[in-house]
């Protein structure tokens, strides 16, 4: 798509204006204030797309009392457009500009697919220009190709918060410096244990006495034995007696228990006295364990969010790779700002002349049909850097309003203003 004419009346200074462009190459040449910019940008978008107050969808921003010009009321703008893809067909554009809105037009063969979409890719000022487009920011740049990985973004923000705060977690618990582990001892347990030894040993003691004892009553017995013995005859019945106590205290004996060896408590008396050092060991043991596993499981979770992050991200340049944009190192910085080679499109990062092939590039991936570039300030790139730009651009089809300073219409396809007007129309408005 290309622009074959332009016509302007009562639009900003331009009364009575008309005016062809060539299909490759048109040079508007004036001093400052000739109307160069008007032509080749302001007038185009704002019959395309209108002038608005507020930005929106591309338009001109300002209030439209000052585009419209003094012989009148309103202003009127008319271009007719060449589609060379479907066989050179001619659609005209109008716009009506009046304080109060905007009124557009298409005139167009009856089955020229004309739809909102079509509408809305028409020319952008900030896509056309590459000056325009550099005095974006990198972020509105993007937004202008329709990248907006704003929702990454705000995935990745929120993973790196987490991240920090686990990271802050997991650095405050500390290094904590292995312990022996040691199993804690039942006190209560063990003295339990210490009280049945001394309950067995009062046991097994008492029995002893109880044989002591008996032993001693059967030498006592005895020994009265020997002493009654000479009176045996007279204390017959005596006799009788105490030896039928003899014989049931010696049954008695026989019906007493063995006593066992005596257990020794020092090795219990051992442990409970060391209890409370062990325990202590065991305690130092638990809570290392504890500050281990928490390390662990923050360390798991840092592990894991770093893979979330990387997975986001990997998502985001996806996203990003998915705008066909003819540079493989175009991409999005984390404030989603638009790069190539790492550095923003704007100088010094690049030359003017780069940047008029870079904004070409990326403006024909976005709205293949439209092939327009209008270039301001062209005088001030050297021979060379003017004759690479133009091949350059002409070789990928691009049609080239070029905007150069000066009074002298030299070579073809020159249109030479002054004071808002073409100077052969200049001139004969002079003579009459």
């Amino acid at each position: 798509m290309k622009i074959q004419k332009l016509s302007l009346k009562n639009f900003a200074k331009f009364v009575d204006f008309q005016c062809e462009f060539d299909g490759k190459i048109t040079k508007l040449v004036g001093v400052n204030g000739s109307g160069k910019s008007t032509i080749g940008l302001t007038a185009i978008v704002a019959c395309l797309k209108g002038i608005a107050e507020k930005s929106k969808d591309g338009q001109i921003i300002g209030e439209r009392f000052r585009f419209i010009g003094q012989s009148k009321k309103s202003a009127d703008i008319m271009l007719t457009l060449i589609d060379e893809k479907r066989g050179n067909a001619e659609i005209k554009v109008s716009n009506h500009i009046t304080q109060q809105g905007n009124e557009i037009r298409f005139d167009a063969p009856p089955d020229y697919p004309i739809s909102e979409q079509w509408l809305a890719d028409l020319f952008n000022a900030a896509f056309v220009s590459a000056k325009n487009f550099t005095a974006l920011s990198s972020k509105e740049q993007a937004l202008l190709l329709g990248i907006d990985p704003s929702e990454y973004d705000g995935k990745i923000k929120a993973l790196k918060d987490e991240y920090t705060f686990l990271n802050r977690e997991y650095r405050a618990l500390g290094d904590p410096a292995p312990v022996e582990e040691i199993q804690s001892v039942d006190i209560m347990e063990l003295v339990k244990k210490k009280n049945e030894i001394d309950k067995f040993n009062q046991e097994q003691n008492f029995r002893r006495q109880q044989i002591e004892k008996t032993k001693d009553s059967i030498l006592d017995i005895e020994s009265h034995i020997k002493d009654i013995e000479k009176k045996i005859k007279e204390l017959q019945e005596d006799l009788k007696s105490e030896y039928s106590d003899f014989k049931k205290t010696e049954s008695q004996l026989n019906t007493l228990p063995e006593p066992r060896s005596l257990q020794d408590p020092a090795p219990i008396m051992n442990k409970i006295e060391q209890a409370s050092e062990t325990n202590n060991k065991a305690l130092a043991y638990r809570e290392y364990i504890k500050v281990k596993t928490q390390k662990e499981i923050k360390l798991a979770k840092l592990n894991s969010n770093k893979k979330q992050q990387e997975k986001v991200f990997e998502q985001r340049t996806d996203f990003i790779k998915k705008f066909n944009t003819d540079f493989d190192d175009l991409t999005i910085d984390d404030d989603g700002g638009l790069l190539l080679k790492g550095r923003p499109i704007k100088e010094p990062y690049f030359s003017k002349g780069e940047l008029e092939i870079i904004v070409a590039k990326l403006y024909a991936s976005t709205n293949p049909e439209w092939r327009i570039r209008f270039i301001d300030e062209f005088n001030v790139l050297d021979e060379a850097n003017q004759t690479k730009l133009i091949d350059t651009l002409l070789t990928d089809g691009f049609q080239l309003i070029i905007a150069e300073v000066g009074d002298k219409a030299i070579g073809e396809n020159v249109l030479l203003l002054r004071e808002c007007k073409i100077v052969e129309n200049y001139k004969q408005e002079k003579l009459l």
